[in-house]
């Protein structure tokens, strides 16, 4: 149940700021971009550019990443984990596969995908891991970037 106090701040959420509704052409625009920004995050992981998917997330405090049980808050910490994510990887090739973007606003728009990564171990072994993908993305100083992520790990 929604209470009727919160629903005016629930509509703002998903109204655009300038009150005026997204054409079609503004809605396939915001699309374009998430998605070259899925595809560049594909990208830097498979080169392990850990700088290069840092550029691709808000670089604040208010980065949060949701993953294994645990929330990380802001982009030193979220540095961390992607040193000890591919740090020590050899190679790394990921997936995305129905991917879906949904534009809330000229502002902000939600990813979601599956992914599958395989990983090569320096001692040559492949690891690979599969699960469901989440992005909150916010449009910041004219670049389309990650303010919010989310991984399940399915296996």
């Amino acid at each position: 149940m929604i209470r009727t106090s919160l629903l005016p701040a629930l509509l703002l959420v998903v109204l655009p700021a300038s009150g005026q509704a997204l054409t079609p052409a503004d809605s396939a625009a915001v699309i374009d971009a998430v998605t070259g920004r899925i595809e560049a995050i594909g990208n830097a992981t498979g080169a392990l550019d850990i700088d290069a998917l840092l550029r691709l997330h808000e670089q604040s405090e208010s980065l949060t990443y949701v993953a294994l049980g645990r929330v990380t808050r802001g982009i030193d910490a979220f540095r961390q984990v992607l040193v000890d994510q591919l740090g020590g990887l050899e190679a790394a090739d990921v997936s995305f596969d129905d991917l879906s973007v949904q534009v809330l606003d000229r502002n902000v728009a939600v990813s979601t995908s599956t992914y599958e990564l395989v990983a090569t171990l320096p001692t040559g072994n492949r690891v690979t891991g599969a699960g469901t993908y989440t992005c909150v993305f916010v449009l910041t100083g004219g670049k389309w970037l990650i303010r919010h992520s989310s991984h399940t790990f399915a296996r």
